[in-house]
């Protein structure tokens, strides 16, 4: 996706990262653990208060594209099986 999972030409930051997280369905601790950061890196890029390196933000954004895109996907063959696209309850991804 990137060349390189060293080069990220556009790192995300604050909204953004928020707003990816949320659909993929991460808390932040899960996140953080799901691709080896440090406690409270997320929400620290998340309020501005830093921002990630190139390498990063590679690495969170192919987690969060991953999870996103196998989601869709099982939503489409769930509609095409003529189910239903709503959750069965809460969304969390602690172990996607």
């Amino acid at each position: 996706m990137y060349g390189s999972i060293n080069a990220d030409p556009e790192p995300l930051a604050g909204v953004q990262l928020r707003h990816l997280r949320r659909l993929a369905g991460f808390s932040q601790p899960a996140l953080e653990r799901h691709t080896g950061l440090s406690a409270g890196r997320i929400a620290n890029v998340e309020k501005g208060r830093a921002s990630f390196r190139p390498w990063e933000s590679a690495k969170v954004k192919l987690l969060l594209f991953e999870v996103m895109e196998t989601r869709a996907r099982d939503i489409a063959e769930c509609l095409r099986a003529g189910g239903s696209a709503r959750a069965e309850g809460p969304a969390s991804a602690e172990s996607p």
